[in-house]
């Protein structure tokens, strides 16, 4: 099935659109800069411990959507990089880094945006491995 999504001719799989997914992802990211903030400006090891143990829980609640958008762009034959959708999110990290964390160089935020990235990008690439896979062994 097809449907338009903010002008944008969308293929829906499953329950989910692929925008619908990317929603999430952007609340999840909203939620980090706050915590990535704290993590560079407290001094307790405690409280910063509870906030490494928050951003793991975000980090996995993002990697598991990753794992859906994967999904929907092997379906839909979307390639896993899409420069537009990188620029849109680097821009939201660089603003984390200026909103909530100023003293603390930009250059930080863009590489743990890079990280998460490199990592998303990398389980999209297994996905479509994975379902070539499948593919390729039914007779």
């Amino acid at each position: 099935m097809i449907r338009v999504v903010g002008g944008v001719l969308e293929r829906i799989t499953g329950n989910r659109s692929l925008c619908e997914v990317r929603e999430d992802i952007d609340k999840i990211d909203l939620e980090a800069g706050p915590l990535l903030g704290d993590y560079f400006t407290l001094n307790n090891s405690a409280e910063r411990g509870f906030v490494v143990l928050g951003l793991n829980i975000l980090m996995a609640s993002r990697m598991k959507l990753t794992e859906e958008v994967g999904r929907i762009k092997t379906e839909t034959g979307t390639p896993p990089v899409q420069s537009d959708r990188y620029q849109q999110v680097m821009a939201v990290y660089e603003n984390h880094a200026n909103q909530y964390a100023p003293s603390v160089p930009v250059e930080i935020f863009r590489f743990i945006f890079e990280l998460i990235h490199e990592a998303s990008v990398a389980q999209q690439e297994r996905i479509a491995k994975h379902q070539d896979q499948q593919l390729s062994e039914i007779p």
